[in-house]
This record gives C-alpha cells, structure tokens and sequence, in this order.
C-alpha cells in the first residue's frame, strides 16, 4: 500500500513537472523567434517637426513621416537585431531581443538615422551623458508580427546645409512596424540595373558617377550555398562587394565597410586606417525588376596627387532598374514616376502642377492633378517636374 502510494506520489510529481515545462514552452512560444522578426516593416506614426530657427511646426523635410518600409536584420550576437530605416533614411540602431516577454529593447549615447557631408539625422544625449532609448514590444495580430513602441523618440536633429534646414522631430509614442509579407528568390535579383540617385550627398571622385550600371551575380543552385555579389559601384571597374540577400522581406545587405581591389573603400575606409562609417547597414529593398535603397553609399579613399587630397563618391538614395524590364522609374517624396516605351507617367498622392520637359529643357506638356501620363515621347533623357520637385527620366 505504500508503495502505491508512492508510486502515485511520483506520477503527480512527474505530471506537475511535464506540466510546468509546457506551461513555459507555451509561454516562450507565445512570442516569435529572433529570426521569424528577420524581414521588412511597414512603419506606421505620428511625426512631428520644428523649424530649430523660427520655432514654429511644419511639414518635416525627410523622405517620408509613415507608411513607409523599414528592415531588421540579424546584428552581430544571436539576440541582436538591427532596426533600419526610420524616417525614410536608411540608418536605425541595434537593439537585443528577448524572446520570454517579447520585448525589444535598447539605449545608445547617439542614435544616427543619416549621416552624410551635408545632411545629419541624428538623436544625440551623449552631450548631456544621457541615453536615447528604444523600447518595444512584439507581438503577433492576425498573423502578422507587430512591434510597437513603448516610448516616444524625440528630439532628433535634422541639419541640412545643403537646402538651409535645422530642425528637430519627434515620434509619438506607440508608433508600429508590422512584418510585410513579401518575398523573392535569389534569381529574381540577379542581373544588370541602371542605378540613379536620389541625391548626391558628395562627388570628388571625376570618374564616379551618381548614375551608373550595377551588376548583381550569385548561384541559385540548391547544392551549393548561395553567395551575392555586387559590381560596377559608380561606373567604376574594381568595385565589386559580396552581399547577403535575404529572400523573406526581399532585402539586399551590402557591407559596412570593405577594401577593394583598386585600394578605395565601399562603404567608408575600414576602422583600422581611421574610416568612420556610423550606418548600421546599407541595403536594397527588392521590388519586381527594380532596387530602391534609401540609405547613404559612399566610395571613399580616392586620392587626387595633384591637389594632395582624399577623395570620395557618396549619394544618399537611389533607385536600380533591371536591364531590360522595360520600365524606368524614379520615386521623389510621395511621387512615383515611370519611363517605359515612348510614355512617362507620374502618380502622386496630391494635385500638383506635373511637367515634363526634354534634355535641351525645353516644355513637351504639363497638366494639373495628382496623376498624369504622357506619352509619344521619343527615346531620350527627360526632366519631369511635380510642383517643386524634379526627377530625371529615361524614355526608351
């Protein structure tokens, strides 16, 4: 008898210890795993904006304020993860995830969202010895991963030299991402594409060009581990760099900072020469027969003999168009233009005064209204204008 009792004793034991352990597997698995987060986001808040020398609020002068794409991507230890992209830039900041609560998490002296020769995006509180602190937590709504802010993120200085800006932004607390579900294989990307750029930040360099062809090569096969890369930076022979393609989320990681075969620097001259390079990570967002990255590339480490100088290329942005696709596209803020065979066409989110204009500069037409296409165009180079701003287009 008491050794059945015992017995029984043991099996309740056992039950209450098998079910404590489900209890915490179900808790675990109750949030994602570091590499089901890997992908691209949707960014979805409340931007704010004031002018650092009128004080007054306005319109923040970045690419874009929400609805915009953003990626995280692995960082350098196993929970570690790079969170890219904020206000349409290509710079965020690396954060360490734990998967028991689901919470993100992460503080910084300074947090760098751009940093070129003439444009700084920057959340600075080294000078005061604070920190500026990132705070999420994820979650998993009707099948898709959300990560949702804990805290504001304010003051973040915007510097300008270039168009005379200086002013500060801020995040309302509670902005999201949540996980697109998009997807490309490897032998969608590879090929040829007409790179152009949405801003050329610095060009020193005579034989670099902001405009240029890219050359994506890789092996698809099954059998043998897929390697990437990228040629041809700037026109300029020597330049090639491997990459790291991520198939969910369709994203292309170039490296932060190597030494190429010529002796220039893709991505900023490596540390150990006293290179500077504060971006997390460059990348591309694939979309079908095109690459749109919104981050800083830089070819640095010429040097002119004559003048007894460093040179450098780098271009904020651009856009890469596969050979042969038939279309050539060029994206301004909240503007999509399109080149294809003898047309153009332009959609906007508001109405504007849209006006196309030949490579002698010269009026072809222009209307008003949000959208507008425009076509019996002859192959060329085109300049289109959507109330302020201005985009250079190929017609085929």
């Amino acid at each position: 008898m008491r050794k059945s009792t015992s017995i029984n004793f043991k099996a309740v034991l056992i039950a209450l210890f098998v079910v404590s352990l489900g209890i915490e597997m179900v808790s675990a698995a109750g949030f994602p795993s570091v590499k089901e987060l890997y992908g691209r986001y949707k960014f979805s808040g409340e931007c704010s904006y004031v002018d650092m020398v009128s004080g007054a609020a306005g319109e923040a002068p970045v690419p874009a304020t929400t609805g915009y794409n953003m990626a995280v991507l692995p960082g350098e230890s196993e929970n570690e993860l790079k969170v890219l992209g904020f206000f349409g830039y290509g710079g965020g900041v690396t954060l360490t995830y734990n998967q028991e609560d689901g919470t993100l998490k992460g503080e910084t002296p300074t947090a760098v969202f751009m940093m070129g020769m003439n444009l700084m995006l920057v959340a600075d509180a080294a000078s005061t010895g604070g920190t500026v602190v990132f705070n999420y937590q994820v979650t998993e709504k009707d099948g898709k991963i959300e990560i949702t802010a804990q805290n504001a993120l304010e003051n973040v200085t915007i510097m300008d030299m270039e168009d005379g800006i200086m002013g500060m932004l801020s995040y309302a607390s509670a902005y999201t991402m949540t996980k697109e579900d998009i997807s490309y294989n490897l032998s969608d990307v590879i090929g040829e594409y007409d790179f152009a750029s949405t801003r050329v930040d610095n060009n020193l360099l005579a034989d670099a060009s902001e405009n240029f062809k890219l050359k994506i090569t890789g092996n698809t096969s099954e059998t043998v581990p897929s390697g990437v890369s990228v040629g041809n930076w700037f026109g300029m022979e020597n330049t090639e760099v491997a990459a790291e393609f991520y198939a969910d989320g369709g994203i292309l990681v170039l490296p932060h900072d190597v030494k190429l075969a010529n002796g220039m620097c893709f991505g900023a001259q490596p540390e150990e020469e006293g290179g500077y390079n504060p971006n997390e990570a460059s990348f591309f967002f694939v979309e079908k027969d095109k690459l749109v990255t919104p981050g800083y590339l830089v070819l640095d480490n010429g040097f002119d003999e004559v003048m007894e100088m460093p040179l450098q290329m780098a271009v904020i942005g651009g856009e890469a168009v596969k050979t042969g696709s038939g279309i050539s596209s060029r994206c301004i803020k909240d503007v999509k233009i399109y080149g294809s065979d003898g047309s153009i066409r332009v959609e906007g989110l508001e109405s504007a005064e849209i006006s196309v204009f030949d490579a002698q500069g010269m009026l072809v037409s222009s209307v008003h209204g949000a959208t507008a296409a425009f076509g019996s165009l002859k192959s060329g180079l085109y300049l289109v204008k959507v109330g302020s701003q201005t985009a250079k287009v190929v017609v085929k």
